[in-house]
C-alpha cells in the first residue's frame, strides 16, 4: 500500500516517510480532542434521553462508545497500510451498527458512519479505494436510517446527509493537507539545519587544510629561497677566505663579487616569495640558468660539474622554476656532504616528460638513514609531487648519488619557436 501523498512519499526513503506520519499525527491531536469531546457528548446525551439504555445494557453501550472513540485516535498510524486501513473500518463499522442499534437512536445512526467517513477521507486521500469506501459509509448510515425509521424516509436523510457527507470529506482532506504541510516545513527546516551544520564542519575542515597547505608551501619556498641562498654564499665565502689565505687575492676577489651577485638574487627571490608577486620578471632561459648555477658549483666548490643540456622544447614555468630549484638544492647536498671528486648535471625528454638529473662520484649515503633537520629531498618530494612527477634516488654508502626527477613536459604553445638552446658546461 503506497502512503496517501503518493508524490512526497515516492521522493522520500521509507525512515523519512514514518517520521513524517509520526509528525503529522501530532499535528492533528487538536481534532481528534475535538471528536472525543463530540463523542462523549453524543454518549452522555443518548444515555440520557435513550430508556432502553439502562442497567447491563449501558455499561455495554459506555464500554462500546469508549472503545469506538479509542479506536479514532489509531487512524493517523494507519495511513498509508490499506490492510490494517480495512480492518479498522470494518471494525468501526461494526461498532457504529452495534451502538446504533443497541441504543435505537436515528442520531447515532446519521453520526457515526459520518464520522467514520471523516476518517476514510484521512487514511485514504489519495487512494483509488477511498471513493468506494465512502459510499460504504454512506450505505450503512442509509441502512441503519432504514431500519431504525423505515426505509420510505431515505429521501429526508439525502437531503440531510449527502451535504454533511460533502462538507465532512473536505474538511478533513483539508485539514490534514494542511497538518501534512507543517509536519514536511519542519522536516525540511530540521534537514536544512543538519546541512548547515555539516557545512560548517566542511568549512572548518578545509580552512585547516588549507593552513596547513599554506605552511607547507612557505616552508618550501623559504628553504629554496633563504636556506639555498645562504648555503650557497657560505661555500662562495669559505672559498674566498681560502683563496686569500693562500695568496690568491684576485680570486678571491672574483668569488667574492659572485657572492654578491647571488646575495641580490637571493635577497630579490625572497622579497618575491614574501610578497608574493603576481607579476614577476620572467626568468632566464632554463639552460642557461642551469648552466649558470652548474658554473658558480664549480667556483665556490673547485669541484668540476659537467652541465650537458641539449635542445628541449620550452616547459610550463611551473615544470621550469621546479627543475631550477631541484638543481640548486641537489649541487648544495653534494656541496655540503658528498665529499666529490667530479657532479654533473643533466636534462633529457623522455616520451611526454622533462628529465633532470644530477650525480656525483662521492661518498653517498642511505637514504633510510636522513637525519633530523634536513629537509633538501623533502623539498624535492614535495615539490615534484605537486607537478605530478617521479623522483628517482640511487645512492649508498661509498657509492656516490644519482638523483632523477621526470616531469611532466608541458608545451607552451606561446614560445615563439619552442626550442632553447642548447648548452653544454664544462
Amino acid at each position: 500500500m503506497q502512503p496517501a501523498d503518493r508524490t512526497s512519499s515516492q521522493a522520500l526513503p521509507p525512515e523519512s516517510v514514518r517520521d513524517l506520519l509520526r509528525a503529522e499525527a501530532r499535528q492533528v491531536r487538536p481534532f481528534f480532542w475535538l471528536l472525543t469531546a463530540w463523542m462523549a457528548g453524543v454518549g452522555v446525551w443518548t444515555l440520557r434521553t435513550t430508556p432502553a439504555l439502562a442497567g447491563a445494557s449501558a455499561v455495554t453501550f459506555g464500554l462500546l462508545m469508549a472503545l469506538q472513540t479509542g479506536l479514532h485516535w489509531t487512524t493517523p498510524l494507519l495511513v498509508g497500510d490499506r490492510r490494517r486501513a480495512a480492518l479498522y473500518l470494518a471494525a468501526q463499522s461494526v461498532l457504529a451498527a452495534t451502538l446504533t442499534l443497541l441504543s435505537r437512536s436515528a442520531i447515532l445512526a446519521f453520526m457515526l458512519p459520518l464520522a467514520l467517513l471523516g476518517e476514510t477521507a484521512g487514511m485514504l486521500r489519495g487512494d483509488r479505494l477511498m471513493a468506494p469506501v465512502a459510499l460504504g459509509c454512506l450505505s450503512l448510515s442509509a441502512v441503519l436510517h432504514g431500519v431504525l425509521s423505515g426505509f420510505a424516509g431515505l429521501a429526508v436523510w439525502a437531503v440531510a446527509a449527502l451535504p454533511m457527507a460533502v462538507f465532512v470529506t473536505v474538511y478533513v482532506v483539508l485539514y490534514l493537507r494542511q497538518a501534512e504541510a507543517r509536519a514536511q516545513a519542519q522536516a525540511l527546516l530540521s534537514e536544512l539545519g543538519e546541512a548547515n551544520s555539516r557545512l560548517s564542519e566542511y568549512a572548518a575542515q578545509v580552512q585547516e587544510l588549507t593552513l596547513a597547505a599554506e605552511r607547507q608551501r612557505m616552508a618550501r619556498e623559504l628553504h629554496d629561497t633563504l636556506a639555498q641562498g645562504l648555503a650557497g654564499l657560505i661555500l662562495q665565502l669559505e672559498a674566498a677566505s681560502s683563496h686569500l689565505e693562500r695568496g690568491g687575492g684576485e680570486r678571491a676577489q672574483t668569488i667574492l663579487a659572485q657572492a654578491m651577485a647571488r646575495a641580490r638574487e637571493t635577497l630579490g627571490a625572497a622579497r618575491q616569495a614574501i610578497d608574493d608577486l603576481r607579476a614577476a620578471p620572467p626568468p632566464a632561459p632554463l639552460a642557461a640558468s642551469l648552466a649558470t648555477e652548474a658554473e658558480r658549483f664549480t667556483q665556490a666548490t673547485g669541484i668540476p660539474c659537467d652541465a650537458v643540456l641539449p635542445d628541449l622544447p620550452q616547459a610550463s614555468e611551473e615544470v621550469e622554476a621546479c627543475v631550477r630549484q631541484v638543481v640548486a638544492e641537489a649541487l648544495a647536498n653534494v656541496a655540503r656532504h658528498a665529499r666529490a671528486a667530479r657532479a654533473s648535471v643533466s636534462l633529457a625528454r623522455g616520451g611526454d616528460s622533462l628529465e633532470v638529473t644530477v650525480s656525483d662520484d662521492g661518498v653517498g649515503f642511505d637514504p633510510s638513514a636522513v637525519p633530523p633537520g634536513h629537509y633538501g629531498l623533502l623539498g624535492i618530494r614535495e615539490r615534484v609531487r605537486l607537478l605530478e612527477g617521479e623522483v628517482v634516488l640511487e645512492t649508498a654508502p661509498g657509492e656516490g648519488c644519482c638523483l632523477m626527477v621526470r616531469l611532466p613536459l608541458a608545451l607552451d604553445e606561446e614560445a615563439p619557436d619552442g626550442r632553447q638552446g642548447g648548452v653544454t658546461a664544462p
